[in-house]
């Protein structure tokens, strides 16, 4: 949590010296690429695929898991090395031949710059996996505190009290995620030591638990990151859309002139915007779907379907109860929190916080189709089906990419953001789908009344809390107006909603006051 709040002050950040300008955009493009690398090779991968195999050496050879490890991180941080290699001779052959803007040789020099931490991120993602099976949380955990105290240092001093421009600190941002990625990996070596684990090269990728590794690992890459992927494709998507940083910028098409349908600054509301939509599915959405994996696990394994299917229909009201009110309070508060977090200083301006605002309305929509993502994956990963994810997955890259292709010309930025909840709900009604008929059965019948219930109650909440808000015009656009509506607003919204919730009775509340267990 520490670190979500350190996240959250280095936004601020970026929000206070970047706004939401060519620059920031160049910045959130970059920055995502190594960042999508940890998600792809790193996070996803290590607690759906290596973590297991290698708990499960652990327990017949230490010696055996951890040549495991050390050639299971050799392929990785190889793989990676020889991408981000690719990368760069991509990147120079592209810029000598066809040559680059400004701007874009901006992303190219930020990105060449940031593309070594892919491979220190992955490293130190699957070295905190092998530190979490010894039992070892505080250190894994503390990791990412160090890069978000890296990125916040290395604008804020320069930018502060050197008064340097932007132009210069996001040259400095990027190196400072470098060093952060060296002192990840040197504040993990030692506890990997403690345990006898000694990370080196090694080639053995012929043992039977290697390959098993591998062969669950690719397609669980994809069926894990579709929305990742997705919100990368937004970003590079939206950076070729904009014009300049003036709206109303045409190019030339066939010997027509077009007006491009988006500006510089755009990248920027969807970063802002995602951050804030993340942040419940973070905290609470994977969450809980990492809570219920091994009970999915457990029941697959005993082959139990009967099990497999009421845990999954617990789980999928669960997240319901949550992401339904959670979208609502989002979109009743979007705007004064939006102003409380971002809009300081003289980059990022009011009609920044309105754009942002109206971005994070669409993803919020989104939620419930986010929660159901990560928990239905997961249960095709419980019965060892990981094509399924994997087709879905790409077949939700695809929706998102021509609804934002289609609806860009209507809807501005705010495209970008519907598409990738309509590709999360497609994603994973498709999973329920697929699953296998004792497993789905039933599903829809357990699930539809509670469902509807809980959307009249968020309903009832955003109706009534965004009246209480339209009520509070008269408060002064300010900090301490912001809080004040935040305060007045959250708490009888929430009240609102519980009180309906409690009438109509609804079942899966049981679980969240912890008086029935998943």
């Amino acid at each position: 949590m520490f670190s979500r709040v350190l996240g959250m002050i280095r936004d601020m950040c970026y929000a206070y010296f970047f706004g939401a300008t060519a620059f920031s955009d160049a910045w959130y493009i970059a920055f995502k690429i190594p960042n999508l690398a940890r998600r792809i090779f790193g996070e996803g991968a290590a607690s759906a695929s290596f973590i297991p195999v290698y708990s499960s050496a652990l327990h017949k050879s230490q010696q055996q898991a951890r040549k495991l490890a050390c050639s299971v991180i050799t392929a990785i941080a190889g793989s990676v090395s020889l991408l981000v290699l690719a990368a760069w001779v991509s990147m120079g052959g592209y810029s000598v031949f066809f040559g680059v803007t400004d701007e874009n040789s901006l992303i190219f020099s930020l990105t060449a710059i940031m593309l070594p931490y892919a491979v220190m991120i992955c490293t130190a993602a699957l070295m905190s996996g092998i530190l979490n099976v010894h039992g070892h949380f505080a250190a894994p955990a503390a990791a990412p505190v160090i890069l978000n105290i890296a990125i916040i240092s290395a604008i804020v001093i320069p930018g502060y009290f050197w008064g340097a421009a932007a132009e210069k600190l996001v040259y400095f941002a990027a190196f400072s995620v470098l060093a952060g990625g060296v002192v990840q990996l040197a504040m993990l070596i030692p506890f990997l030591k403690r345990e006898r684990v000694v990370i080196r090269p090694l080639f053995e990728f012929k043992t039977p638990e290697f390959r098993r590794i591998m062969i669950m690992f690719a397609p669980m890459v994809i069926g894990l990151t579709a929305t990742q992927i997705n919100t990368l494709l937004d970003d590079v998507l939206a950076w070729l859309l904009s014009g300049s940083e003036i709206k109303g910028a045409a190019f030339v098409f066939w010997g027509r002139e077009v007006t491009y349908p988006l500006w510089r600054g755009s990248v920027s509301y969807l970063y802002y915007a995602q951050r804030l939509y993340q942040l419940p599915l973070g905290v609470i959405g994977i969450s809980l779907a990492t809570a219920v994996f091994p009970v999915f696990s457990r029941a697959s394994a005993a082959g139990d379907l009967q099990q497999l299917r009421n845990t999954l229909s617990k789980g999928l009201r669960m997240s319901i109860l949550i992401a339904m009110p959670a979208a609502a309070g989002l979109i009743i508060v979007s705007r004064p929190l939006i102003s409380l977090l971002f809009e300081h200083g003289d980059k990022f301006s009011r009609s920044d916080t309105i754009d942002t605002m109206n971005t994070l309305l669409f993803y919020s929509v989104g939620l419930p189709g986010f929660f159901w993502q990560q928990i239905v994956t997961r249960v095709h990963y419980s019965r060892f089906n990981s094509k399924i994810p994997a087709m879905t997955a790409v077949l939700a890259v695809l929706v998102n990419f021509m609804l934002n292709i289609t609806l860009v010309w209507f809807m501005n930025i705010q495209a970008f953001a519907l598409a990738t909840s309509v590709a999360a709900y497609v994603q994973s009604l498709l999973l329920l789908h697929l699953l296998e008929e004792p497993v789905r059965e039933k599903i829809w019948r357990d699930t539809g009344p509670e469902a509807a219930r809980i959307l009249i109650a968020s309903l009832a909440m955003l109706i009534a809390g965004t009246a209480v808000m339209g009520k509070m015009d008269f408060i002064a656009e300010s900090i301490a107006g912001d809080i004040i509506r935040l305060l007045a607003v959250i708490p009888f919204s929430a009240g609102v909603y519980w009180v309906l919730v409690k009438l109509m009775r609804v079942e899966s509340l049981k679980y969240l006051t912890g008086k029935s267990e998943l």
